[in-house]
């Protein structure tokens, strides 16, 4: 711990990481500090102990000639050659590779390194047994990467490798072949985004949002480009405002422990989109549509003139608690009462009314929420489990029991719902009947619909 320098090295979160660096460390009588060059939050140091791996076999792979007592291959060699070879297993969309293969991709490299003739056999037997690769079970001529993780940094290297040709190049065209294959794991970019220079960011970014305009079909590459941008933007401010456009998708965490500015996000859309530990500085969401915003209220957040405009659209907002249970809004004044708490500008459209709904936020009215909001995460609702919930004391378990699902079931809300659970632990259960949880929500500020009266009754108890 004292070489990591922080409880929350990212190391730690990699165990497997963390006892090759250990083993590594017993078999070549050195401390784990020679593996370990930083600590931190960010993955800068799992940059460090791979690459602390791959000196360690520049070091094994050295030349038996006594008057040079040169390595084989130099150590950006050895990125390259890990960086072919996975960017060949990405290519195929396979785990493993032939040893034929490595040999070939070798060969390949030897004319552009100018690799003495001599000792280009001896690395080529070499590569059978590299340390970072290893072989197939049932497959000896194949090999695979020690663990996924090194994989992901070497594909991540690869594709530095294309961008940095795209940027030069001023062509994308070999940077959308790469992104088309396959659904892109958040660690490749993660990895990707650490290695990429300040002054790349733009050009990147550009080229990115054009290839996206070309593509016309559904395809990985929509996704991946919003997998890519957050990280490549993360802690980047423009000079001027940035427009990002062409209906990229961002979906889920992308957006968590991220420092984005000088931003207008148009015409994309978010997929329940999580805002934790997030910093947003003059950004804009401009014709985009959300499935959920999500909040966790044990994280703290800071956005400083962030913007929605009401043309866009939000289906509901979440905040989840510590205990990680889920509040939903769905109706469109509680979302934006919502926002507003969050410190998010929401820009109301004048010509729209947005009914405010007066309400006495009593503990029946809590209760009413908070039950329904369970059926976020649970089809069934079973009588023993509130029972048991210590969110529920015992007086709010009788109002549950005695009032509110009595009355939720005389607006046909939900209905009792016999299974194999209540069957075997003897409890009753109830389920969700007519409607589903967003119009049940936004019924509470809607005249015209079917449940009005039923948060017309929820809002005027006082107990």
């Amino acid at each position: 711990m004292d070489i990591l320098k922080s409880e929350n090295h990212p190391l730690l979160e990699r165990p497997y990481l963390f006892t090759k660096v250990v083993n590594y460390s017993f078999e070549d009588e050195k401390t784990p500090s020679e593996f370990v060059a930083r600590g931190g939050n960010s993955l800068t140091g799992i940059n460090d102990v791979i690459e602390a791996f791959v000196r360690r076999e520049v070091i094994k792979w050295k030349d038996t000639d006594k008057e040079t007592g040169r390595p084989y291959l130099t150590f950006n060699q050895h990125i390259r050659l890990l960086s072919e070879i996975a960017y060949e297993m990405w290519s195929n969309q396979k785990d493993i590779i032939s040893i034929e293969s490595m040999q070939f991709i070798l060969t390949i490299l030897f004319e552009d390194w100018k690799i003495e003739s001599r000792i280009q056999p001896l690395i080529i037997r070499m590569i059978e047994s590299y340390a970072l690769l290893v072989p197939v079970e049932n497959k000896d001529w194949y090999r695979k990467f020690d663990h996924e993780e090194f994989k992901h940094f070497f594909v991540a290297r690869s594709f530095e490798q294309i961008l940095h040709d795209a940027v030069a190049d001023n062509n994308f065209s070999k940077a959308s072949n790469f992104l088309y294959l396959a659904q892109l794991p958040d660690s490749v970019a993660q990895y990707l985004s650490k290695r990429i220079n300040k002054e790349s960011v733009l050009p990147i970014v550009k080229g990115l949002i054009s290839v996206k305009k070309k593509e016309w079909k559904p395809t990985y590459l929509q996704p991946n480009i919003g997998t890519l941008l957050p990280y490549i933007l993360d802690d980047y401010e423009p000079e001027g405002l940035l427009e990002i456009g062409e209906k990229i998708t961002f979906s889920s965490l992308i957006f968590e422990n991220k420092f984005l500015c000088n931003i207008t996000f148009k015409n994309c859309m978010f997929i329940n989109i999580s805002f934790r530990k997030t910093i947003l500085k003059n950004v804009t969401f401009d014709s985009c549509s959300f499935t959920d915003i999500r909040f966790y209220e044990n994280s703290e957040n800071m956005f400083t003139d962030v913007r929605i405009k009401p043309n866009c659209t939000i289906n509901m907002v979440t905040s989840i608690t510590e205990d990680e249970e889920y509040f939903s809004e769905y109706s469109p004044y509680n979302i934006i009462q919502q926002l507003k708490n969050k410190q998010i500008i929401y820009e109301e459209d004048k010509t729209t009314v947005v009914n405010e709904v007066v309400v006495h936020n009593s503990e029946f009215r809590k209760c009413v929420k908070r039950f329904l909001n369970k059926y976020i995460k649970s089809t069934y609702q079973y009588e023993s489990n509130i029972k048991e919930d210590p969110i529920y004391n015992s007086k709010n378990f009788d109002l549950i029991i005695n009032e509110i699902i009595p009355l939720l079931i005389k607006y046909d809300i939900i209905e009792e719902k016999s299974n194999k659970n209540t069957l075997q632990a003897s409890t009753k259960a109830w389920v969700l009947k007519k409607y589903d949880l967003a119009e049940i929500f936004k019924a509470e500020e809607d005249t015209k619909a079917e449940l009005y009266k039923f948060w017309n009754e929820v809002n005027c108890c006082k107990k």
